[in-house]
């Protein structure tokens, strides 16, 4: 007759110990979770505030391109806002929402000037107002923590490292790398760059690619004058109502026309980055 050290329960207990282990060491560390959302209450709640913004598409941290987009931000409250960006090499995009209407447009002869209802976030307000579009996770920090927490995975890894003031707030999501970087004074936070490090496979290759959205400006008490954030079409001008039916069918086909114009665009840029790698 055989005799067993362990039971059947012993072995059960012992299996459930090493999975209970095996998870709490395969946990992800969330300790910057607090310190990245009181960055994002402290930006949630500015008002009437100018953002600028210098946006850098780069090879790697040395590479010392100079800014390839630039963004102004007149934020007045949610759902109130007027955004401008200029890409170095030409093209643009504009969107004013006045409270009720959202008017977008890409600056392009090709394509129509889209108007939505607005929205009380970013995040909501459409496509072009992503991190990997026109927009930046500094507009989801002033979505709130519920729009930066949304923004990433239940189980991203969040932490924090600190140097005298210098905060920096480290977010591995997926296949890449989100950096925000902050100086800290008086228990308040000031946001100085966000950087979003990935990698990706383009025709020349497995290429690495950073991106770096500089916040070179915020600057409240400023008087606007009240046309700045009026979302009206100039005249003349072909313009899709997204808040019909016959507008919301088109808005499918417009955004496939965008993002193939912007696939294009990564590209031919790739293209440019191997030659010159």
């Amino acid at each position: 007759m055989k005799r067993h050290l362990f039971g059947r329960g012993t072995l059960l207990a012992l299996s459930l110990f090493a999975a209970a282990g095996a998870w709490a060491q395969d946990a992800p560390d969330r300790s910057g979770l607090a310190d990245l959302v009181k960055l994002s209450e402290t930006y949630s709640a500015m008002r009437n505030t100018r953002f600028f913004i210098a946006r850098y598409d780069l090879m790697d941290q040395f590479d010392k391109s100079p800014a390839d987009y630039t963004t102004e931000l007149w934020f007045a409250e949610p759902g109130k806002f007027r955004m401008t960006s200029y890409e170095a090499m030409g093209g643009g995009f504009l969107a004013v929402a006045d409270g009720k209407t959202l008017m977008v447009d890409e600056l392009q002869e090709r394509f129509p000037i889209r108007m939505r209802e607005a929205k009380k976030t970013f995040t909501d307000s459409g496509n072009e107002f992503g991190p990997g579009r026109n927009g930046s996770y500094i507009l989801t920090l002033l979505d709130g923590p519920d729009a930066i927490k949304s923004a990433f995975r239940e189980d991203a890894a969040i932490t924090t490292e600190k140097s005298g003031s210098l905060v920096i707030i480290t977010v591995k999501n997926n296949n890449a790398t989100i950096t925000f970087r902050a100086a800290e004074a008086s228990g308040k936070m000031t946001l100085q760059s966000v950087e979003t490090a990935s990698r990706s496979v383009n025709n020349m290759g497995d290429a690495s690619n950073l991106r770096r959205d500089v916040l070179v400006e915020a600057a409240t008490g400023e008087k606007w004058p009240a046309w700045m954030l009026e979302a009206k079409a100039p005249e003349g001008q072909q313009v899709v109502d997204e808040r019909t039916a016959a507008g919301r069918a088109q808005r499918g086909a417009l955004d496939r026309m965008i993002e193939e114009m912007l696939r294009e665009r990564a590209e031919g840029e790739g293209e440019e980055d191997g030659k010159t790698r």
